[in-house]
């Protein structure tokens, strides 16, 4: 039996940074996952504050000084009466728009103002409590062990991939599910599953032991059809990854072939096709995509194209990141990041709100996770250990904002990392199988 924790995913919803709802998703016991909520975030970028003082539903911006808070308006607030316009605003949900906005708006404010210069944008910072609630647990209906659980993007259905060849569409609110459907029509086991973004339409990609990667599409309400199916790979697809939705329809596959095959659909239907080959010649267990906004986008003074990076684990114990340049892959780290000692199971590439640092985690089979960052494009990545779990970590996945970390080990554990201010990583909570 593979542990409890082996998946785990944190809720995407198009309004909420986080939210009082769904939080993490954990699977890996035959039958169910569990669920656990996450409420109470505050959000600061070193002396600036974005949160929801007592008193006011709106999140607001407030600049802190030595006598307190000399500043204070809702984001929204702010948003339109820098279009000249007034508003009573009400928003009860902090977006990324927003906090890009607020990031954008300050920094105008420190441009325009010698007194603000010593504002800094160093880290973000979000106290997070986890509610002490009984864990609920969520039927799947497989027969096998659960590999993978991932939620739309709407946080209203949950996708699972299973040992037992099949993947269950499950419905979810906060005190009840329902499935949906089963898709059958691998031959193996199912490793992972992913949403594309709600743009696309209702689209779903899976891949398994079977070598292939599935493309299935829902039609009426719970009937899905498979649309496409790539059969590139010679051996097992262990991960596959949606490309940042500004990126186009695009889904990168990773395979113990050692290759990295990147999809990208075209305007007539089909779908042109680009490799790393041999990636990880033992085997890629993981790929991630870097994050859209280039690293500094907010700071800089005028605006960058997308970026189009990711990154990739394997059995040779390294982390790899590759950039697309005039349509090729092209390894951009060199050497390749190593200091792990045995295979990297999971990488994940943290979103950044385009301020200036780009940060990836790496898990591993030897028990340790390492947070690697750079500054800027043709500097060195440097790798800093988070902790030595002393059992194989399984996953890694970022809060929406890019800085809290979720872990799962071996130890049929999950726990909260947030960096400080003094660069050191501390464990915010574990949350309990």
């Amino acid at each position: 039996m593979t542990s409890i924790t082996e998946s785990l995913t944190w809720r995407r919803n198009a309004m909420m940074a986080f939210d009082s709802g769904w939080g993490d998703f954990l699977g890996g016991v035959p039958g169910h996952v569990v669920a656990h909520r996450c409420t109470h975030i505050t959000l600061r970028v070193y002396q600036v504050c974005l949160s929801s003082p007592m008193g006011h539903s709106s999140p607001r911006i407030g600049l802190m000084g030595n006598n307190g808070p000399n500043f204070s308006k809702s984001v929204e607030c702010l948003e339109t009466e820098s279009r000249g316009k007034s508003s009573s605003c009400a928003s009860l949900f902090v977006s990324q728009q927003q906090i890009q906005f607020a990031i954008r708006f300050l920094l105008k404010l420190r441009r325009l103002d010698p007194c603000l210069n010593r504002l800094g944008f160093a880290f973000f910072d979000i106290p997070i409590r986890v509610e002490k609630m009984p864990a609920q647990k969520v039927e799947t209906g497989h027969q096998d062990t659960v590999h993978d659980v991932v939620m739309d993007y709407y946080g209203k259905r949950l996708a699972t991939a299973s040992s037992d060849n099949t993947i269950k569409i499950i419905g979810v609110s906060n005190s009840s599910s329902q499935h949906l459907a089963t898709l059958t029509g691998h031959q193996g086991p199912v490793w992972q599953v992913a949403w594309a973004h709600p743009k696309f339409g209702s689209l779903l990609a899976s891949c398994s032991y079977d070598g292939r990667v599935i493309l299935w599409k829902e039609g009426n309400q719970n009937e899905w059809t498979q649309v496409h199916v790539f059969d590139d790979h010679k051996s097992s697809v262990n991960s596959i990854a949606w490309a940042p939705h500004e990126l186009g329809l695009c889904l990168a596959c990773g395979s113990s072939d050692g290759n990295i095959s990147v999809f990208t659909a075209r305007s007539d239907g089909g779908w042109d096709t680009s490799r790393i080959d041999q990636a990880h010649p033992v085997g890629v267990t993981s790929v991630s995509w870097a994050p859209s906004t280039a690293p500094g986008a907010l700071v800089g003074s005028g605006l960058l194209d997308p970026v189009q990076k990711l990154c990739s684990g394997g059995c040779d114990n390294t982390v790899k990141v590759w950039k697309l340049g005039n349509g090729v892959w092209k390894l951009d780290c060199f050497p390749a990041l190593q200091m792990h000692v045995d295979w990297v199971r999971d990488v994940a590439w943290a979103p950044n709100l385009g301020l200036p640092k780009s940060t990836i985690a790496s898990a591993s089979q030897d028990g340790k996770v390492i947070i690697w960052t750079v500054g800027k494009d043709g500097d060195q990545w440097e790798g800093k250990v988070l902790h030595d779990f002393n059992a194989p970590v399984w996953r890694v996945s970022w809060s929406l904002t890019g800085n809290i970390l979720a872990v799962a080990d071996g130890n049929n554990s999950v726990t909260l990392w947030k960096e400080e201010v003094d660069g050191e990583w501390q464990q915010v909570t574990t949350v309990e199988p």
